[in-house]
C-alpha cells in the first residue's frame, strides 16, 4: 500500500502576529494623521494634485489601519498597497524636493539657501513616515507569496 500523499498546505498573503499588527495598524493611522496635517494644515496654499495625491494616500493608509487593527481577512493586502503607494510618493517628493533644494541654493546664491533650508526640512520630515516606515514594513512582511492550485 502506498503512502498517503501528504496535503499542500498554500500559504497566503498575512502578517507574522497580532502584535505585528496592532502596531503596524497604529503606525499607519498615525501616517494618515501626519499626511492631513503636512498637507491641508501645514501648506498655506491649495494644489490639486498635491491634495489629492495626499487625500488618497490618507485614505489608503486609513484603510490599512482599519483592516489591521480590527484584524480582518485583507488586512496584509491593505497594508501592502499602502506601503508600496507611500514608498514610491515617498521616493518621488524626496527625490523633487532635494534636487529642487539644490537648484536654489545654487542658482539664486544666499537668498536660495534660505529656501534650500526650508526645503531640506520638508525633506526629512518625509523621510520617516513615507520612506523608512513603508520600507522596514515591506521586509518584515516579506515577499508575497500567491496560492497555488
Amino acid at each position: 500500500m502506498a503512502p498517503a500523499a501528504r496535503p499542500v498546505i498554500t500559504q497566503t498573503l498575512t502578517m507574522t502576529s497580532r502584535r505585528a499588527d496592532l502596531i503596524f495598524g497604529t503606525v499607519h493611522g498615525f501616517t494618515a494623521v501626519v499626511i492631513l496635517v503636512a498637507v491641508f494644515g501645514c501648506l498655506p496654499t491649495r494644489y490639486g494634485p498635491v491634495d489629492w495625491t495626499g487625500a488618497i494616500l490618507a485614505a489608503l493608509e486609513c484603510a490599512a489601519t482599519v483592516a489591521l487593527l480590527g484584524g480582518l481577512a485583507w488586512r496584509a493586502l491593505a497594508a501592502r498597497i499602502a506601503n508600496l503607494c507611500a514608498l514610491a510618493l515617498g521616493l518621488l517628493s524626496f527625490t523633487v524636493l532635494l534636487v529642487t533644494a539644490t537648484w536654489l541654493g545654487g542658482v539664486y546664491g544666499q537668498v536660495g539657501r534660505g529656501g534650500a533650508i526650508l526645503l531640506g526640512v520638508a525633506a526629512a520630515v518625509i523621510l520617516p513616515y513615507l520612506i523608512l516606515l513603508p520600507a522596514f514594513e515591506l521586509a518584515w512582511m516579506g515577499p508575497e507569496s500567491s496560492p497555488r492550485s
